[in-house]
This record gives C-alpha cells, sequence and structure tokens, in this order.
C-alpha cells in the first residue's frame, strides 16, 4: 500500500485500477457524466479534478501528484483501453515513469 498523492491517503495499485476500470465502465457514474467531467477545450487542462489531452485513440484523463516522499500517477485511455497506475517512494519517480509510458503508448 502506497501513499496518495496528498500523503495522507492510501490505496494500491490495484484498487487505482478498479477505480479506473469503474470510471470507464459506467459504475460509478454515467458515461456520459465522465465524458463532460473529463470534456475540456484545454488539451493539459484540468476538468472537474482529471487531467485531461490527447486525440482519438490517444486521448486521456488522469491525475497525478505528490508529496515529500511519495508520489502517484493515474492515466486513463479510454479509447485505447488503457490504464497507467505507478506509485512510488519517490517524490516525482511516478509522474516520471508514468510519463514516459504514456508516451509509448501515443
Amino acid at each position: 500500500m502506497a501513499p496518495g498523492p496528498h500523503g495522507g491517503a492510501h490505496s494500491t495499485a490495484e484498487d487505482l485500477i478498479r477505480f479506473a476500470e469503474s470510471l470507464t465502465r459506467g459504475l460509478l457514474i454515467r458515461r456520459e457524466t465522465l465524458d463532460q467531467f473529463v470534456a475540456t477545450p484545454t488539451p493539459g487542462a484540468y476538468a472537474r479534478g482529471f487531467e485531461t489531452g490527447g486525440e482519438g485513440t490517444t486521448r486521456f484523463f488522469g491525475h497525478q501528484g505528490g508529496a515529500p516522499g511519495a508520489n502517484t500517477f493515474v492515466r486513463v485511455f479510454p479509447e485505447a483501453g488503457y490504464i497507467v497506475v505507478v506509485l512510488s517512494n519517490t517524490d516525482n519517480g511516478a509522474s516520471l515513469v508514468g510519463g514516459f509510458i504514456s508516451t509509448l503508448l501515443k
């Protein structure tokens, strides 16, 4: 179990994957609502708590962040069917690794 982005929450990679899958399958909120949440006219901007970007099969939404000694990266590529989750016990390791993996998926 690793600390969450703000250093106070705790989760596992498996839990974060299940959360992302539940979002994309419409189990937590309707898919139409999720589409509205992650729709933003400015790539890389935050839309209701999610970072958004890309187009077509490279469209993504997610969130990343950290605190001293902890870093979390979650990015969902809904059209491509990929979910990238990286947890790190370093200040920015998850963001670096998750960002690198994301560039390979584009």
